[in-house]
């Protein structure tokens, strides 16, 4: 076999592979957006408000980082209204999760615009919730910036992976926006 002929043949093999992976893709995001499709519909009748109510400010200049605190209430009937169950064990249950994004309002620099989607929130048994939300790192054109933090209700599995999104994501509910501003010593309210 001649080197022409192993690199046809090898070609041929890379071929098929992106073949089957690109039918593996389409097969998945299909699946996604079935899955996504019957939950609209089943999440219809679903009640869920989110607001953010404290935002703690940081002092550290290197690392902006604040915790936030927020309330969920999430009901999928209007028996759950009267007797509420554990708010965590419920969203547990509807396959649903609190995900927070940060953007900042001026385009930076950088070209690194969008939303930042920050650490999973942990949510309490009472619908309460909160997290962590880190800026990056203080940089000269972040200085006076202001951001816009938002928390959204999403089906669990999504969102996809990755640090910045152009846009947001779909989502079932969403919370009232806080505005911070980095003021290069310590964000402001």
């Amino acid at each position: 076999m001649t080197n022409k002929d192993k690199i046809f043949k090898i070609s041929g093999l890379i071929g098929t592979f992106f073949t089957i992976l690109s039918f593996i893709i389409m097969i998945l995001t299909l699946l996604t957006v079935d899955r996504v499709k019957k939950l609209v519909e089943t999440s219809k009748n679903w009640i869920i408000k989110i607001e953010i109510t404290e935002s703690q400010n940081s002092i550290d200049v290197t690392v902006p980082v604040i915790r936030i605190k927020g309330k969920v209430e999430f009901y999928t009937s209007a028996a759950e209204t009267i007797n509420k169950g554990p708010v965590n064990l419920i969203m547990h249950q509807k396959s649903i999760i609190l995900l927070c994004f940060v953007r900042p309002l001026i385009p930076r620099k950088s070209n690194q615009n969008g939303y930042y989607l920050q650490p999973k929130l942990i949510v309490h048994r009472n619908g309460g919730f909160e997290g962590i939300i880190s800026f990056g790192y203080a940089k000269e054109d972040d200085l006076e910036t202001e951001y816009q933090i938002i928390v959204l209700a999403v089906p669990q599995k999504s969102v996809p992976a990755g640090l910045i999104h152009a846009d947001l994501p779909f989502y079932l509910a969403s919370s009232n926006i806080v505005v911070v501003k980095w003021g290069g010593h310590r964000l402001e309210r």
